[in-house]
């Protein structure tokens, strides 16, 4: 699948649509999955600070962490403290903090438009020519749009469709809201949405062949022209940075 939403590498770039406002998500749960803020997190959001050069970045939160790595990313980000987390959407319960998650990204985007990340996006590269577009999405592998990532201008007419269709939201079904329909409704209509190759996204991804090419000792670059812009590590990080990080 070829790459119909970044503009030619040298061609002139085009008005933005979507703003250059960065917005991660983080502490939607009192125990942060067992998982909480560490330097993977700061990492990611470094490198959005780096590649993009947002005007704003903003760090949604409902719960603070106490972690070293959380004082550590304060000067880069605005804290944005959630008015609260969403339990339900048009009536359905949303009892997972991922589908809560889901959730609080649309309403983030509906409200400000920008660039969402999830806090394992590692941005490598420059993303003004994208910014053109109304909306964009990556294919995740061969079915579905990954929501790990998702471009959008204000009040986004594809981001309004997507959130007015969790009116049939079951939070039984794990990705079906968060993946597969926003696929669907692209295809019913892309005139409000670009859609990227996985290439361009979420190459490499986490399956084992994947992890194990990350890890080979060879000349590849990741640098390459088929590869949009951020890459997703869903595993141990185990490669070095030139990036002044520190």
């Amino acid at each position: 699948m070829a790459d119909h939403c970044s503009l030619p590498n040298g061609a002139p770039l085009k008005p933005h649509r979507i703003p250059k406002i960065v917005h991660f998500i983080f502490g939607l749960d009192k125990n942060f999955g067992n998982h909480d803020f560490g330097f993977i997190h700061y990492l990611a959001i470094r490198t959005a600070k780096l590649a993009i050069k947002p005007e704003i970045l903003y760090l949604h939160y409902f719960y603070e962490s106490k972690s070293p790595w959380w004082e550590k990313v304060k000067p880069l980000v605005t804290l944005k403290k959630l008015k609260s987390i969403p339990t339900s959407i048009f009536g359905n319960p949303v009892n997972d903090v991922a589908h809560r998650a889901d959730v609080v990204r649309l309403e983030i985007l509906l409200e400000y438009g920008g660039i969402y990340l999830d806090s394992d996006m590692f941005v490598f590269k420059s993303i003004d020519n994208l910014l053109h577009n109304p909306a964009v999405m990556g294919r995740q592998d061969v079915q579905g749009l990954c929501n790990a990532m998702i471009l959008a201008e204000k009040n986004s007419s594809f981001i309004q469709r997507w959130y007015q269709n969790y009116k049939t939201f079951d939070d039984k079904v794990w990705d079906y809201h968060s993946v597969v329909l926003p696929e669907k409704l692209a295809i019913l209509d892309s005139s409000d949405i670009c859609v990227a190759p996985n290439s361009s996204f979420f190459w490499p991804s986490f399956y084992s062949n994947h992890v194990s090419f990350i890890h080979e000792q060879d000349e590849y670059v990741f640098n390459n022209g088929f590869q949009v812009k951020p890459l997703i590590f869903l595993f141990s990080l185990s490669i070095s940075l030139s990036l002044n990080f520190f």
